[in-house]
This record gives structure tokens, C-alpha cells and sequence, in this order.
């Protein structure tokens, strides 16, 4: 759910940004520094946020993802409301927010939810060719079973092609069953659960679709 909530709130803080911009006729530097001030009030609970937690923390920061907003929300007034020149190089940094938007938008989420800028959360499964199975950053529940992502990768670029699989646990291993990159794919992963006088070991097989179908029945391949 946070990484929906966080996708929706930049597309809306980007959008706002742009419409503040063109719509907004008049705009005199001290409005801009009293929208200013309030973003700087934002600072203060997202260092608190930061106080309180270990800096290697990977807990949902809610407070970065509305500073980070804020952010872009005033960086087009910036220019509009004639704000001083350092104001309006400040707040122009939060527009380098749409280029990882559009480079990578799981990293753009894992950023602007947890401070790191990375893709990968967790384990990564070679499966064939250009294909892998990763982690996904689980934003939910610390005691939920771990979300996996199959996804293909492009160079620097990689495409998602399903998300939220669940193996019920953390993997370990996998083994490819079945997989065509042009249907479908089987993938066993293996889970362990360890315990003082043994260790049990389980596996779940998961069938991946690679061929999408439109609603008029037509088949769109990878």
C-alpha cells in the first residue's frame, strides 16, 4: 500500500507544481517565503524521524515523502514568485525527482520512502538470459513473508513483468522449472525455517504468465 500511496502522491505533488505555474499570475516573493517557511516546518519532524531511528534503518519515512513533495510543489513558484536566487536553485534540485521518476520509478519509491536509491531490497535470482527474480521492498508488515518481482533487465533500464510473488517465507534458492520467455514460466523456491534442534526445508512452485492478453483477445508478447 505505501508504495502506491507514495506513487500517487509525486505524480500529484509533480502536477500540482506545473499547474501552480502556469495558472499563477501573480505571486510576490513574500507568499513564496511563507509556502517556504512551511516547508521548512517539514524539516523538523523528518529529523526528528531521523534522530530516533538508526541511520541503516529501513522503516517507511512518511515525513521524507512530504518534504520531498513540498519540495516539488514549490519549485516552479520558485521562479514564478521572483524568490531569491538561492531559493530558486534550492527548490529547482527537487525537479531531479522526475528523471529518477522516469529512470527507475521502485527506486524513486524506495528513495522517497526510506532515503536509499537503490532497486533492490533484498536477494536477486539469476533465472535465464536477462531474467531475475528480485526482492521487493516489503513496506507492510516487518512479519509478513517476503514479496518477490520478476523482471527483465535492459542495460542500465529493466522492465517489471509481475510483482507480489509470494514463495510463503524468504528464499533461499530457486530452481527454474519451466521457462519460455514468450508464455510462461515455473519457478520453485525453496524456504527454511530453523529452529534449536532442526531445520525444515519447503518449497513452493509459482507460475508466471509472459504473454499478456488485451480485451480483444489478441496476445502481446515480451
Amino acid at each position: 500500500m505505501a508504495f502506491y500511496i507514495a506513487i500517487i502522491l509525486f505524480i500529484l505533488s509533480v502536477i500540482s507544481g506545473l499547474l501552480a505555474l502556469v495558472l499563477t499570475k501573480e505571486f510576490t516573493p513574500a507568499k513564496f517565503n511563507l509556502l517556504a517557511s512551511i516547508h521548512v516546518i517539514l524539516l523538523l519532524p523528518l529529523l526528528a524521524w531521523l534522530f530516533f531511528h538508526s541511520s541503516n534503518s529501513n522503516g517507511i519515512n512518511y515525513f521524507f515523502l512530504i518534504f520531498i513533495c513540498s519540495g516539488i510543489i514549490l519549485s516552479g513558484l520558485a521562479w514564478k514568485g521572483n524568490a531569491h536566487v538561492v531559493l530558486r536553485f534550492y527548490f529547482s534540485c527537487y525537479i531531479l525527482t522526475i528523471g529518477m521518476f522516469i529512470f527507475s520509478p521502485s527506486m524513486l519509491v524506495n528513495f522517497l520512502l526510506t532515503m536509499h536509491y537503490t532497486d533492490v531490497s533484498g536477494d536477486s535470482f539469476f533465472i535465464r538470459e536477462n531474467f531475475y527474480l528480485e526482492e521487493q521492498n516489503n513496506y507492510s508488515d516487518k512479519n509478513s513473508f517476503s514479496h518477490y518481482k520478476l523482471i527483465r533487465k535492459r542495460g542500465f533500464f529493466h522492465s517489471t513483468i509481475q510483482r507480489d510473488l509470494l514463495f510463503n517465507g524468504k528464499l533461499d534458492s530457486i530452481k527454474v522449472v519451466d521457462f519460455d520467455k514468450s508464455t510462461r514460466g515455473l519457478i520453485r523456491g525453496y524456504t527454511s525455517s530453523k529452529t534449536f534442534v532442526s531445520t525444515k526445508v519447503d518449497s513452493t512452485d509459482i507460475e508466471i504468465i509472459l504473454t499478456k492478453k488485451s480485451t480483444d483477445g489478441v496476445e502481446y508478447h515480451l
